[in-house]
């Protein structure tokens, strides 16, 4: 089984798994916020991973999600998501830092 902690970076994207979570900023400038925070359970060797959101952590954040689960897919070094904000919805290739 392959673990996944640690720091992982994209364009205007910072996430950091620890355990079985994640948590993903969106980074602007100088600037950042919270825009995913949920589980990531790691105890499988599957390629699609299902993270549940933490409502709380994310109810308060202007740019957070809304999703009540969020998909991961583990794509070689690569784990890609789905983001959709304001009507446009952009794929993510988030690697290891």
């Amino acid at each position: 089984m392959t673990s996944f902690d640690g720091q992982w970076h994209a364009k205007n994207f910072d996430a950091t798994i620890n355990g079985n979570s994640i948590e993903i900023q969106l980074k602007y400038d100088d600037s950042s916020s919270l825009y995913w925070k949920g589980s990531f359970p790691q105890d499988t060797d599957v390629r699609e991973i299902t993270s549940v959101a933490d409502k709380a952590a994310l109810e308060n954040s202007i740019l957070g999600s809304q999703d009540s689960t969020k998909v991961f897919t583990i794509d070689g070094d690569n784990i890609v998501f789905e983001m959709s904000m304001l009507g446009t919805t952009r794929t993510v290739h988030l690697k290891k830092v």
